[in-house]
């Protein structure tokens, strides 16, 4: 890993957060999906079923008191009687729309328990519509009394256990909704906590993967280099322990060698002052020497000079000698 570029290193750490970022996404993705489902259980079903019972339950709740206000007030019946009329189709709609939203095998138990008393209850209705409309009051009120009282007894029992059913189903579904906006919360605090750590975890690793790398702060090693490259080899440069592969070990190490190169070249500069001196002091030397040879030539040249004179002297002094002897001789020849 420590061979990875920087640049890598930090593609590869980004990537990863942004990985971990569209995790995060997907996840609050999915668990929103389940929470809407949940909702549109509880609206778009359990509510729906719950509102279309109510609507039953209150049709029929109507008829009843059209009914009754048909059979007290004659004068009005024909009114009551429309009301009835729009109150049957109204719930016939309600039994149609039903019969599509049910599909739990309870549920179309229930519904078909609602159809079978509402069929009696339908046909108690008409007739009692039929007598009233003829001004049978007498009749319609025996046969409210005997037939269409107990067949509504009986279409309101079955449509209180279906929307008890539904209630019940509502509850549950909204349950299951409160669960997975829990669980929503869940996921996105654990797999964002999970991000951060992880975050957190590749910061500390680039970030000591660099320094250890550069042996120290990357603006730290740029100065040392820097008073370094300007001819500075006082300049204290500390590593770890064990730190033999860094940028501020490599420079520790160059400065070390500078030193010592440094350090040679002033010895041998010093050597060869120290023979320059030498040599210098065997010039003069050597030149005090000269001076005296010549000195001295010059005395022997003096004393050879000097010596000729003499010899030429005495070579004259001997010529006169030789020249006294001849006259000498020739006197005493002459006798």
């Amino acid at each position: 890993m420590n061979n990875m570029k920087i640049s890598t290193r930090l593609m590869a750490a980004f990537g990863l957060i942004v990985a971990l970022t569209m995790l995060l996404g997907g996840v609050t993705l999915y668990k929103l999906k389940l929470v809407d489902e949940a909702l549109d259980d509880v609206v778009k079903d359990r509510y729906a079923k719950i509102s279309v019972l109510v609507d039953l339950k209150d049709d029929s709740g109507d008829i009843a008191r059209q009914t009754r206000t048909a059979l007290l007030w004659p004068a009005e019946a024909k009114g009551q009687l429309d009301g009835i009329d729009k109150s049957t189709k109204t719930m016939a709609v309600a039994f149609d729309k039903l019969e599509k939203f049910v599909w739990t095998p309870k549920g179309r138990t229930l519904f078909d328990a609602m159809k079978a008393a509402y069929s009696p209850y339908s046909t108690a209705l008409a007739r009692f519509s039929e007598l009233a409309g003829a001004d049978k009051m007498e009749e319609a009120k025996l046969h409210l009394q005997q037939t269409l009282r107990p067949a509504q007894s009986n279409l309101l029992k079955a449509l209180n256990e279906q929307i008890d059913f539904q209630q019940e189903m509502m509850v549950k579904a909204s349950v299951v909704a409160d669960t997975a906006t829990d669980s929503v919360e869940t996921s996105v605090f654990a797999v964002g906590s999970l991000a951060c750590l992880i975050s957190i975890a590749l910061a500390v690793w680039i970030v000591r993967s660099i320094t250890g790398q550069l042996g120290g702060e990357p603006a730290a090693a740029a100065e040392l280099a820097k008073r370094v490259a300007d001819g500075d080899l006082s300049v204290q440069i500390s590593v770890k322990d064990g730190d033999n592969a860094s940028l501020l070990a490599a420079l520790k190490r160059m400065q070390e060698s500078l030193s010592s190169i440094v350090n040679g070249v002033r010895q041998n500069a010093d050597s060869v002052a120290t023979a320059s001196g030498q040599i210098s002091q065997g010039n003069s030397d050597l030149s005090s020497r000269t001076e005296e040879q010549a000195s001295a030539l010059q005395q022997t040249a003096a004393s050879m000079k000097q010596l000729a004179s003499t010899v030429k002297q005495n070579a004259d002094n001997a010529q006169q000698g030789n020249e006294l002897a001849l006259a000498a001789s020739t006197v005493a020849v002459r006798g």
